[in-house]
C-alpha cells in the first residue's frame, strides 16, 4: 500500500529489536486471547437466547479468534527456535502455518454462516424491540474489544497479492565469498559452488508476518461483523414494526461473510504459494536470466530456482555453464551482485567449468548431471522455457530488433 505507515508488529524489524518485538507479540496474543474467549462465550449465549444469526456469527467469529490466538502464540514461540540438524532452516515457516490456519478457519466459519443464513431468508423469525437493544449493547462491546485488538496488532495490514515480496538489504552487498572445488573427469570440471547467506533480518520492512496478518484479519472481520450487528440492532430497536426489518439479520450475515471471505482469501493464497515454493511475483525471471547471460564467460543458464522461506526472505539457486580459465570468485561476485539487485540475498551458484563450449547442451547440466556420473535419481535440468541457454536468450533479443 503506497505511502502506508509501516507497522511495528505486522512487519519485520531490525535484528536488535527481534526479541523485544517477539515478546511484545506474545503478550498481546495472551491478553487478547483471554478477553476474546470470555467475550465470545457471553456473545454466543446471548445470540442463542435472542435467536440472532448475525450475533451468533459474530460470536463464532470471536470464538475462532481465541483458537487462532492459541495457534498464533505457538507459531510466534516456535519460529524463534534455533536451526538444528532436523530443522536446518529453523522454524521460521511456523508463521505461514499460523496464517494459513487462521485464513482457512475464517473461510470455514463463513461457509457455515452462509448455510445458516439461507433458511433465515426463506423463513424470517419474529423480532422485538428488546432483542434490538441487546444487539446494540453486545455489538458495541464487541467493536471496542476488537478495535483494541486491531490497534495492538498495528492498526492495519496489507498483502503482496500472491506471495510476492519486496525484500532487499539496506546495507551494502557483501563481497563475494566463493569457494569452489572441481572433479576433473571427461575433459572438464563439474562444479564450483558459491554461497551467500546475508542477514535475513535486513530484509525490507514490507515483508509481511503472515501469522500476525492472519490475526489482524480476524479482528478486522470482527469489527465489520460487530458494526453490522449494531446496524441490525438499531433497525430492530427503531423499526421492528416494518416487515422488511426481519430480513436485516440474515442479509447482514451474508454481507459479513462476503467481506470476511474477500479479506481472508489473499492470506490463504499468499501462504499457500510460499509453502508451494512459487517464485516471488515481483521478480522478473526473464529479465534476471537476461542480465546473468550478459556476464562474461557465461555460456548457459539452467536450474534457476527462486522461492521464499517466509515473505521477504528470497532464496535463489542457479547452475551456470562457464568457460574454464578466469577468476571464478569474481564471476560469482558479479552474479551475486545481480541477484542482490533483484532482492535475492541467500544464493547458491553452481559453476560448471567447460573446456569446449561446443559441448555445452543448452538447458542441461554438464555430462555429470546434478549429482554424479551414472546417478539414476538425477532430477536435474529438464529443458523448459524457464531454463534457456545464453544463445537462445540472445537469439530472442535479436528477433525483437528485427
Amino acid at each position: 500500500m503506497a505511502g502506508a505507515e509501516e507497522l511495528p508488529l505486522l512487519h519485520s524489524n531490525t535484528k536488535g529489536h527481534k526479541d523485544e518485538q517477539s515478546a511484545r507479540k506474545r503478550f498481546v496474543i495472551i491478553l487478547m486471547g483471554v478477553l476474546m474467549l470470555a467475550y465470545s462465550i457471553a456473545e454466543i449465549g446471548a445470540a442463542l437466547w435472542l435467536h440472532s444469526l448475525t450475533m451468533f456469527s459474530d460470536g463464532l467469529h470471536n470464538l475462532s479468534d481465541a483458537a487462532s490466538l492459541a495457534v498464533a502464540y505457538w507459531a510466534e514461540t516456535a519460529k524463534s527456535k534455533a536451526p538444528s540438524n532436523d530443522m536446518t532452516f529453523g522454524w521460521r515457516r511456523t508463521e505461514l502455518l499460523g496464517g494459513l490456519s487462521n485464513g482457512l478457519f475464517l473461510l470455514a466459519i463463513c461457509t457455515m454462516i452462509f448455510l445458516e443464513a439461507i433458511p433465515k431468508l426463506a423463513y424470517p423469525e419474529k423480532i422485538n424491540k428488546t432483542s434490538g437493544l441487546y444487539l446494540i449493547i453486545v455489538a458495541a462491546v464487541g467493536m471496542v474489544l476488537n478495535c483494541i485488538g486491531m490497534v495492538a496488532l498495528g492498526g492495519h495490514g496489507h498483502s503482496h497479492g500472491g506471495g510476492g515480496s519486496h525484500g532487499h538489504s539496506h546495507g551494502k552487498p557483501k563481497a563475494s565469498e566463493g569457494h569452489g572445488h572441481s572433479h576433473e573427469d571427461h575433459g572438464h570440471s563439474h562444479e564450483s559452488h558459491g554461497h551467500s547467506h546475508e542477514d535475513h533480518s535486513q530484509i525490507h520492512a514490507n515483508a509481511v508476518d503472515h501469522n500476525m496478518w492472519g490475526l489482524f484479519l480476524h479482528f478486522a472481520g470482527d469489527v465489520v461483523t460487530s458494526l453490522l450487528v449494531l446496524v441490525v440492532g438499531v433497525l430492530i430497536y427503531q423499526h421492528q414494526h416494518l416487515s422488511w426489518v426481519r430480513y436485516a439479520d440474515p442479509v447482514a450475515s451474508m454481507l459479513s461473510v462476503l467481506i470476511i471471505c474477500i479479506s481472508a482469501w489473499p492470506l490463504v493464497k499468499s501462504c499457500s504459494l510460499i509453502l508451494l515454493q512459487s517464485s516471488p511475483t515481483n521478480i522478473d525471471l526473464d529479465e534476471l536470466q537476461r542480465r546473468i547471460s550478459h556476464v562474461d564467460r557465461v555460456l548457459d543458464i539452467h536450474e534457476l530456482h527462486l522461492w521464499q522461506l517466509v515473505d521477504g526472505v528470497v532464496i535463489g539457486t542457479v547452475h551456470l555453464a562457464v568457460v574454464r580459465g578466469g577468476d571464478d570468485n569474481k564471476l560469482q561476485g558479479k552474479v551475486k551482485g545481480l541477484l542482490h539487485s533483484f532482492g535475492i540475498h541467500s544464493t547458491t551458484i553452481q559453476l560448471e567449468l567447460c573446456d569446449d563450449p561446443s559441448r555445452v547442451v543448452p538447458g542441461a547440466c554438464s555430462e555429470f548431471g546434478n549429482c554424479v556420473s551414472g546417478c539414476n535419481a538425477d532430477p536435474c535440468c529438464p529443458t523448459t522455457p524457464a531454463r534457456r541457454s545464453v544463445s537462445s536468450i540472445n537469439n530472442a533479443e535479436s528477433n525483437l530488433l528485427v
